[in-house]
């Protein structure tokens, strides 16, 4: 169960769950929330698994999409969601996918924020420089190794840490408000479990394509995620899908550009009950 201090829970009406990534929380839905509920929306924004309240740190199986999208799937009954739209930002992303995978009936839409799906994702690492803007998924193999560069604990290790996101779009007071979170309750070693649990994955959580339909959100200037792995993407799904690339927008769209993001989930969900209307 999910404590309340943890569940972001805005607005009424059809549901949006939304689905955080690394360094984030569910702060990161503040503003993207707020322009939903406006529409007349209901979001719910949990912090994930190894990011809550008290959180322990948990063996790397406890880790996997999969169990990361049960706890997703748990949360929707508890709070009596039999259907919602998922959207997943970075990491989040993943999870999304699998959620779908597992229980597509209780998804109407996948979202997809600055992440492909993870077969596209593979597909582009090894036909294309996708592998190379991805090293930093190898480095956090070894909690020894990210610790000691990147511990939000350790002065020195926290302003590199700092450095790298800012170097890659995510600066004061956004990148501060996220690292001062992940100092408490082992959160930071919780999230790098997120990424060691990764071979781990069933495979099917890969190489299954999705039955929902899935809608792809995407800045060109993202410093993580290539062009490849986007155009790759519709490939993997069974439905509808469409992309939004956002020319002037980096990785972290939800600090930086909510209110593009908000406009394209209220378009395509409006755009989705008027065909269901029409049917």
């Amino acid at each position: 169960m999910v404590g309340a201090a943890d569940i972001l829970d805005r607005g009424s009406g059809p549901t949006f769950v939304c689905l955080h990534g690394f360094p984030q929380n569910m702060s990161a839905w503040d503003h993207v929330a707020d322009q939903l509920a406006a529409a007349g929306f209901r979001v719910i924004a949990p912090n994930m698994r190894g990011y809550r309240t008290g959180s322990e740190l948990c063996p790397r199986p406890n880790y996997t999409s999969t169990k990361l999208a049960e706890d997703v799937l748990a949360l929707m009954s508890e709070l009596e969601i039999p259907e919602a739209a998922v959207v997943g930002h970075d990491l989040g992303a993943s999870v999304a996918w699998e959620v779908a995978r597992i229980a597509p009936d209780r998804v109407s839409r996948i979202f997809s924020l600055a992440a492909p799906h993870p077969a596209a994702f593979v597909q582009a690492c090894v036909s294309s420089a996708q592998l190379l803007r991805a090293w930093y998924v190898l480095g956090a193999q070894s909690s020894t190794l990210a610790l000691k560069l990147f511990s939000p604990r350790d002065a020195g290790s926290a302003r590199r840490l700092v450095t790298f996101l800012s170097e890659r779009g995510l600066v004061s007071p956004e990148v501060d408000r996220y690292i001062d979170y992940l100092r408490s309750d082992r959160r930071f070693e919780s999230a790098l479990r997120w990424y060691q649990a990764m071979p781990l994955n069933d495979p099917r959580s890969v190489w299954t394509k999705a039955e929902v339909p899935a809608t792809v959100i995407w800045g060109k200037l993202d410093p993580f995620t290539n062009a490849r792995s986007v155009d790759l993407t519709c490939q993997w799904t069974n439905s509808s899908c469409s992309v939004h690339r956002l020319p002037d927008a980096g990785h972290w769209l939800l600090d930086y550009n909510a209110k593009a993001v908000a406009e394209i989930l209220i378009e395509e969900m409006m755009h989705r009950a008027g065909a269901t209307s029409d049917s």
